[in-house]
């Protein structure tokens, strides 16, 4: 798997930087893997680029939301309101 992954990034790399690749080798397929082509995995690359990229922001939102809720659960825990004046009385 790793192999694989290793000949997806030279390849990515390649048609990002280097030589590229034209339409005559996008349907040939690439060594060592069990049928792959250039054109299957930038189809599979641009479908995971898409998912990852609809739920990112959202994700992001929640992670944030959620260390709020738990900052302030943890604020009115039992462990910070020991021996400490209420809130209604702070100020006075």
């Amino acid at each position: 798997m790793v192999s694989m992954w290793i000949k997806i990034l030279q390849i990515n790399w390649r048609s990002r930087f280097g030589e590229g690749y034209d339409d005559e080798n996008a349907n040939v397929a690439i060594d060592g893997t069990n049928g792959a082509t250039v054109a299957k995995m930038k189809k599979v690359n641009g479908v995971i680029k898409g998912f990852l990229s609809v739920l990112g922001n959202p994700m992001v939102g929640a992670l944030v939301l959620a260390l709020i809720v738990i900052g302030e659960r943890n604020f009115f825990s039992v462990q910070v309101n020991y021996q400490t004046e209420p809130m209604t009385s702070v100020g006075r």
